[in-house]
């Protein structure tokens, strides 16, 4: 009896883990409200729909997969021509500090 019993709490808080999976995420994610023409809601709520989703998520795979796209050296390159402190160099002791850092 004791076993059945321990096999029941066991299939109960399996199933419970197995509902909170889909909830449990390890990456950040940001909201952004965004503001949309009355034409290119309607044309993305189309595509949408031909893909079998909801607009929000079909807008959220199309930046994503765009922000994919993009390699480092473009990242870099953005950066260097908004962040102006990107283009410092670093002395002798900053380099050695970090390279140090690196190192642990």
């Amino acid at each position: 009896m004791e076993f059945f019993v321990r096999i029941l709490i066991y299939t109960i808080y399996t199933l419970y883990i197995c509902k909170k999976l889909p909830t449990m995420n390890t990456t950040t994610l940001k909201r952004k409200l965004i503001d949309l023409p009355e034409d290119t809601f309607r044309n993305l709520s189309i595509l949408a729909a031909a893909e079998g989703k909801s607009l929000k998520s079909y807008i959220e795979s199309l930046l994503i997969s765009e922000a994919k796209l993009m390699s480092d050296e473009d990242i870099y390159t953005q950066l260097l021509k908004t962040v102006p402190e990107g283009k410092i160099v670093a002395t002798a002791e900053e380099q050695k500090a970090f390279e140090q850092w690196l190192e642990k």
